[in-house]
């Protein structure tokens, strides 16, 4: 208990060391530089990688002079050099590491700061909602097409891709068991995973090839790995991917047949590029509806212990463990949409 103490405060002090700095660096940029304007994410929250990703798209006609897109993550960075020439990003002095958590610096301290001014985003498709209907504009895609012709991609993933090819992601926080036991705990994640090995392992029966997207330090990867799976058509990405580039993710999802799993930010490549999408074990928001068809979600459920009663999960909805149960969609349910939706 004290070990964890600690290290909650030891972390949330770093955490606390960034958001001072870079708050400090956008208020010094603001004085000495007042007719220069930083363009950063952060609007309505939107602090993770599909977010940053989505901003970088949707901000283009924003980036000139005088106006450069900010970077307070060494991640946010690296998404920015897909999309635009360096001369047109500054990177914060004190960006945080990719090993910490931008969404935690963001919701946590970043949001509430009254010298934190992101920039305001809207839907390329519809000027009246927030921009959370990822899928690209015609002129969005060919801009992301022209931008992958300007960078090497890893020989290990070309030739994968040369066969009909299905790509993975499975949100999950199982190592995590006692802050996972909360209902409310990350929401959009599986947490019964026996049915995720189930189906990898008669699909990879199918005449495809199978990527699983993951880095090293995500809870599934972690358990795909420990249980040592040998199966020839079944590939993690960050083996394929040099570095888990950018550049890569984009051709993987410019050239794989589809992506099925969970909805977070590993997927946002495939929503841009209107691709084949199931989701499993999704969660309802008022953004569903408009979501084009390409996309078919199936719902996780809530159980109501007391009156038994049964909804859709809701993203924005506060949930106890001591009234709800978590109802997740089922083997079967999940093995007959994927047959439909990708036909193989």
């Amino acid at each position: 208990m004290q070990k964890n103490f600690f290290y909650y405060v030891s972390i949330n002090c770093i955490y606390w060391v960034f958001y001072k700095l870079i708050i400090l660096e956008i208020i010094l940029r603001s004085k000495f530089y007042p007719k220069a304007k930083l363009l950063y994410s952060g609007w309505v929250r939107g602090f993770g990688f599909g977010d940053h990703i989505a901003f970088c798209l949707n901000i283009k006609k924003k980036v000139k002079k005088n106006a450069w897109l900010f970077c307070y993550s060494n991640q946010q960075f690296e998404n920015a050099l897909f999309f635009y020439d360096k001369k047109l990003i500054i990177k914060a002095f004190f960006a945080i590491p990719k090993f910490l958590n931008e969404n935690h610096l963001g919701n946590k301290y970043l949001y509430n700061d009254i010298f934190f001014k992101p920039q305001k985003i809207k839907s390329p498709h519809n000027n009246n909602i927030e921009n959370n209907l990822f899928y690209g504009t015609k002129p969005q895609i060919e801009f992301i097409k022209t931008r992958l012709k300007k960078f090497k991609i890893s020989s290990k993933l070309k030739n994968i891709l040369k066969k009909k090819t299905i790509v993975i992601g499975i949100k999950n926080f199982s190592l995590k068991k006692k802050v996972n036991s909360n209902v409310n705990f990350q929401k959009r994640q599986t947490r019964d995973l026996k049915k995720i090995f189930k189906l990898l392992k008669n699909i990879s029966k199918k005449n495809i090839n199978i990527v699983i997207l993951g880095k090293a330090s995500e809870h599934f990867i972690k358990i795909y790995i420990n249980k040592k799976i040998l199966v020839k058509n079944i590939y993690l990405f960050k083996d394929l991917s040099d570095n888990y580039s950018i550049a890569d993710q984009v051709f993987l999802a410019q050239n794989a047949y589809g992506y099925f799993g969970n909805g977070y930010g590993a997927l946002i490549f495939f929503d841009i590029l209107v691709k084949k999408i199931l989701l499993i074990d999704y969660v309802w928001d008022d953004a569903n509806n408009l979501c084009k068809k390409n996309r078919l979600h199936l719902y996780k459920k809530i159980i109501n212990k007391k009156n038994m009663r049964v909804e859709i999960c809701n993203l924005f909805k506060t949930y106890n463990n001591k009234d709800h149960k978590i109802l997740e969609n089922t083997y079967g349910e999940i093995y007959k949409n994927f047959n439909n939706k990708f036909k193989v």
